[in-house]
């Protein structure tokens, strides 16, 4: 069973290191081909879509249905079934309101309008990522980290033909449609060699109740994580344009790329932390409290890193129509801070089963988040949209702990560790 689960692990991993590394360079090729208005326009009309995505992804449903089917493995097609009709009414629900949404606040951008519905129509395709979650369940990951990977190097190809061919825009938006549809497709060949069958499936009212009602507040979290992360690229095209979503976009793909490292430490460290609360409360704080301390480390030297490199990474990477992207990066890259002690401390959340927490602190920074856009947007522009994420996700990561009793051991700890020479101290005494 344990040379099951690393395996699984390893093949997951590779998937991430694939598609992180193969797709920031090809990403960034796109981004000097469209140049910062047209690369802009791409990601505002991406994040304007990832705002009602959530609906058709139910990305937090999957957890519940790979219980389920572990539970109630005799209803397993009824399970995945249920679960495959709840997320392609959800994308339903996403292409009308992401198409009407967009024909009220752009009614003269005809670009922008078709941009928007092409790639809404594409989230149709991932409700056949629940059968993801049965390969999950049986330990089989590695069949569909085969048939997405090699969905991703086909339209990693296309990408690159497109911008040899000098492809207008829409063309970019047509091949994530295009992905959607081969991922779903390889999924479904994958599930038919492993012995099983789409026509087995069923709806069952019933089971739709009993999975939204043990997911909703985790859907409801995962719509709040959405504006949480997607509104500031939003609010920037709506409020100066779609240039300055462009610059954004890539001082965002800067700072994202500092965050594989620490998710890929802290998963690793996940299942002893948790052991070691088996052990007592005193057990499991100190090695929350380390995790804390190194997390922090990372952070700071990540963003004194990319600061003092972000010129020559940008001018090299991105060329010079995205040389003002370097001032944002210099602000931007300090939400890595709050990004990584979050990721510490959701072991907290759920050792402590402090869900309902999570999901108020998370709402709470996405409308702070909102209203930090539209007061400082207006005078700064994207550095404005950068501060406003600081603000938010320190609030929403570290503040909020202050607010919540139960949590208030964790904004102590949270503040030794951001006491660089407290950290250190502890780091080397240990």
């Amino acid at each position: 069973m344990l040379k099951k689960v690393i395996n699984n692990t390893i093949w997951l991993s590779l998937e991430q290191i694939l598609r992180l590394g193969l797709g920031f360079f090809v990403g960034a090729w796109l981004a000097r081909y469209l140049q910062p208005q047209q690369y802009g326009l791409l990601n505002y009309t991406m994040g304007f879509v990832g705002l009602f995505s959530p609906l058709a992804y139910l990305n937090d449903l999957n957890q519940i249905v790979v219980r389920d089917i572990t539970l109630e493995s005799s209803d397993k097609n009824e399970i995945i079934g249920t679960s495959f009709t709840l997320k392609l009414l959800g994308s339903l629900i996403t292409i009308f309101l992401s198409t009407v949404t967009i024909i009220l606040l752009r009614p003269n951008d005809n670009l922008s309008q078709s941009l928007i519905i092409i790639l809404s129509f594409s989230t149709i395709f991932y409700s056949f990522n629940t059968i993801d979650c049965w390969f999950q369940q049986q330990i089989k990951s590695k069949y569909t980290v085969i048939a997405k990977n090699i969905t991703f190097i086909f339209i990693t190809l296309g990408r690159i033909l497109l911008i040899s061919t000098n492809a207008p825009l829409i063309a970019f938006a047509w091949v994530m449609f295009v992905e959607g549809a081969l991922s779903s497709i390889a999924l479904v060949i994958a599930y038919y060699i492993s012995g099983q069958a789409l026509t087995k499936w069923k709806f069952c009212f019933k089971r739709a109740k009993k999975l939204l009602k043990d997911s909703w507040t985790l859907i409801l979290s995962g719509l709040a994580i959405s504006i949480y992360l997607r509104i500031d690229q939003t609010m920037l095209g709506q409020i100066i344009g779609d240039y300055e979503v462009g610059i954004y976009s890539v001082a965002v793909r800067l700072s994202e790329l500092c965050c594989f490292l620490p998710s890929a430490f802290v998963t690793s460290v996940f299942s002893s932390i948790i052991q070691a609360k088996e052990k007592g409360d005193t057990e499991f704080y100190r090695r929350l409290q380390q995790l804390f301390d190194i997390m922090v480390l990372m952070a700071y030297g990540f963003a004194i890193l990319m600061i003092f490199s972000s010129k020559i990474l940008v001018n090299l990477v991105y060329g010079e129509h995205y040389a003002a992207t370097t001032n944002v990066v210099a602000v931007h890259i300090w939400s890595i801070i709050f990004m990584f002690l979050g990721f510490a401390k959701n072991i907290w959340v759920i050792a402590e089963n402090q869900g309902a927490y999570t999901l108020t602190s998370t709402v709470i920074g996405a409308i702070m988040n909102i209203f930090l856009n539209l007061w400082l947007i207006a005078s700064y522009q994207a550095i404005g949209a950068a501060i406003a994420t600081i603000i938010s996700y320190g609030f929403a990561d570290y503040i909020s702990c202050l607010f919540y009793k139960p949590a208030r051991p964790i904004f102590g700890m949270i503040t030794k560790s951001l006491t660089l020479t407290s950290c250190i101290s502890r780091i080397l005494r240990k």
